[in-house]
């Protein structure tokens, strides 16, 4: 649900998140005192006057024309933990999944069928600079797919696997058919 924080023309009519959604907008999440971390859908070419601060705080966030992703820290939880929302336009969460780890990626593919999300794992310890966990999710049956190291991978047309591999920063085709993602293993990264 929206706030009504921050509506508007510096004083004049408010404006609702269609009136914006209509125009060139962005969703970001802001860095305001008395809004950190909120996700705030703001008009392109005035994000600090023409703007509506969303009650949803995230860490991490991308948005489509339908749907968001929204990585976000669960603080006061013994570890590190996370929750992974997708959410409408209006921010309302239609579906929430617990995740082990500190946010730090959030992407949505251009056709809004699938979302990934990265967290800094926490609790394991071999030979890598950082250990990541990334999961690719269908958002539009609002499941998990399941978490990238249990994909199958190649390497010259030959099965690959490493205990040491992280996988991270997925970037979708056009179609959904196809994603790539940064393989980290052996101190070496791969496309």
């Amino acid at each position: 649900a929206c706030t009504g924080r921050d509506v508007g023309r510096q004083g004049t009519d408010a404006l609702t998140a269609e009136q914006l959604r209509a125009t060139p907008h962005v969703y970001f999440r802001s860095a305001r005192p008395d809004e950190y971390g909120k996700v705030v859908l703001a008009d392109l070419d005035a994000p600090n006057e023409r703007r509506i601060v969303s009650d949803l705080t995230c860490d991490r966030l991308d948005f489509g024309t339908r749907l968001g992703l929204c990585l976000a820290e669960v603080r006061g939880v013994p570890g590190i933990a996370a929750v992974v929302k997708i959410v409408d336009v209006h921010f309302t969460v239609l579906q929430a999944f617990p995740m082990t780890g500190a946010p730090i990626r959030a992407r949505i593919s251009p056709d809004e069928r699938y979302g990934a999300v990265t967290v800094f794992a926490t609790g394991e310890h071999y030979d890598a600079d950082f250990t990541t966990r990334t999961w690719l999710i269908d958002l539009e049956q609002r499941a998990l797919l399941g978490e990238l190291e249990s994909f199958s991978t190649t390497l010259d047309g030959r099965p690959f696997k490493e205990v040491d591999f992280n996988l991270w920063g997925v970037t979708f085709e056009r179609d959904s058919n196809r994603f790539y993602a940064t393989l980290g293993t052996g101190r070496q990264r791969f496309l």
